[in-house]
């Protein structure tokens, strides 16, 4: 019978909260995972919902569970039942043990102090010894260089973003970056706050203020169009820069972002740390289509096997180049990760890279000429 020691778990600390790892759901053969929860006393919890059903089971002190809008006290001895969907907020503390199915991911309700519930998505870790230290925000003006090279429009994506936006004449680009998907043939106005990514935007391009999402200095529909270009999840919140969206436009507002649940299985075993960083800050697609309302359709954006932008999933036919530094420097979740954290992912993938292991499981991504995965257009009409 195995025993479990203390000196065996695994330690994740998260803003205000500390997250012991007793049962990992990546050990071989686990058919459920458990971790002690420690929150402090006072400390408010952020509203998120499970994707597994969970059971708490409160061990000391006094727990505040908020479960779909009922909240009540939990004393020692007393188990909490979270129902797979629901949403769930926990308050005070010091302790509680929670358990739960392997698989178990996590969607933050779009509001504040969403790093306290990073931890919740341990399981999707393919190693517990891997900690994440979430940054709200990516500083790009240490960061951003490189982007304008790795970060490049490819043109059959491109031509999605064009088309959703119709027959808009002006349009403008909110985190904007170096200008990627920007169209050519109508008149643009690109926002980005980082004086590092507008430095790198080529000659030509369309003139960029200094701005930021959550209040973008334009009267209201004053232009045919806004787009944003897989930049939500750095907004603060995303609702405000959402909402922003459809107040300054007329017409459509096109937004292109991942749908996370659908990211192929090798990104949440070998870059699972990248994938937990982002989740508490990347809304799902029901959840950007609520804060613009208007008309919603959500379309699924095929990843060419050749894809020129870099984002992670765009080398699902060429996990090789993730081992390169500089293709990693123009993915933001990399920067999130505590030191070391990226140093051992990127070894176990090159290992298994060279022994043939990642093509076992995975080789069959190599042949597809197009991945229809998680990347997403969102597309809001008045």
């Amino acid at each position: 019978m195995p025993i479990i020691l203390n000196t065996d778990a695994f330690v994740h600390l998260v803003p205000g909260s500390t997250f012991t790892s007793y049962v990992p759901a990546s050990r071989d053969g686990a058919q459920l995972c458990a971790w002690q929860l420690i929150v402090p006393a006072g400390l408010r919890g952020a509203a998120h919902s499970p994707t597994r059903e969970e059971v708490m089971l409160i061990l000391d002190g006094e727990l505040r569970i908020t479960l779909d809008g009922v909240s009540a006290a939990a004393h020692p001895g007393e188990v909490i039942l979270v129902p797979a969907g629901s949403q769930l907020r926990v308050d005070g503390g010091p302790a509680a043990w929670v358990t739960a199915t392997p698989g178990l991911g996590v969607r933050v309700a779009m509001a504040q102090d969403r790093a306290l519930v990073l931890s919740t998505a341990l399981s999707l870790f393919p190693d517990p010894r891997y900690s994440v230290r979430v940054s709200l925000r990516v500083d790009y003006e240490a960061a951003g260089g490189g982007y304008a090279g790795q970060r490049r429009t490819d043109p059959r994506i491109e031509a999605r973003v064009h088309r959703a936006l119709g027959s808009a004449r002006t349009v403008v680009n909110v985190g904007a970056g170096t200008g990627s998907y920007e169209p050519s043939d109508r008149w643009v106005l690109a926002v980005e706050p980082s004086a590092l990514m507008r430095s790198q935007r080529p000659p030509g391009a369309a003139p960029a203020i200094n701005g930021r999402a959550e209040r973008l200095p334009l009267d209201d529909g004053s232009v045919d169009a806004a787009m944003a270009m897989i930049t939500v999840h750095h907004w603060e919140p995303p609702s405000a820069g959402l909402r922003e969206l459809r107040r300054v436009a007329r017409g459509p507002v096109v937004v292109l972002t991942f749908d996370l649940e659908a990211l192929p299985a090798w990104q949440h075993e070998y870059v699972g740390e990248c994938v937990a960083a982002d989740a508490p800050l990347m809304p799902s697609t029901g959840e950007i289509g609520a804060a613009l309302g208007g008309r919603i359709r959500v379309e699924h954006v095929p990843v060419p096997r050749d894809c020129i932008d870099g984002f992670i999933e765009a080398y699902y036919a060429r996990p090789e180049a993730l081992l390169d530094p500089v293709v990693r420097a123009s993915q933001s979740a990399w920067r999130r990760l505590a030191p070391g954290v990226e140093e051992r992912m990127v070894d176990r993938l090159a290992r298994d890279l060279a022994d043939g292991t990642w093509d076992s499981a995975h080789g069959g991504m190599r042949s597809l000429p197009e991945y229809d995965g998680a990347l997403r257009l969102v597309i809001s009409e008045p």
